[in-house]
């Protein structure tokens, strides 16, 4: 399987991400190749997996993301909740930080493998 190849599948998830992560987990061991949007983020069977339906989506894993729920709910004070929206905030630009490097990594080698295989070309001539 592979995201190019995905149909998309127009469903509504009104149990939220989970039940999307769900279905698509169901999809994929049935051998179904297909994408959902999901509030603009495409989550595809062929790869899914909870932490990484949760960054795409929420910008945190699932665990970061209950934990501050979690503490959350029992914040009494200003300062408290302030402490926890710059929290999650920072777990989020961490991710997105993290990702980004990953993503310039992958271009920098396809880059590479591309120098590889004109020199190849060349040499073969």
């Amino acid at each position: 399987m592979n995201k190019e190849e995905a149909k998309k599948i127009d469903i509504l998830f009104s149990k939220g991400l989970d039940s999307a992560i769900e279905y698509l987990e169901e999809c994929r061991q049935r051998g179904e190749n297909v994408y959902i949007d999901f509030n603009g983020h495409y989550l595809y069977s062929a790869d899914i997996t909870v932490d990484g339906a949760y960054l795409e989506v929420v910008g945190m894993t699932k665990k970061e993301d209950e934990s501050i729920r979690e503490q959350m709910k029992y914040a009494t004070t200003k300062e408290e909740r302030d402490r926890l929206i710059k929290e999650w905030g920072d777990i989020k630009k961490r991710h997105a930080d993290e990702a980004k490097k990953r993503e310039l990594n992958e271009m920098m080698n396809d880059a590479s493998q591309e120098k590889t295989d004109e020199k190849s070309k060349i040499s073969n001539l």
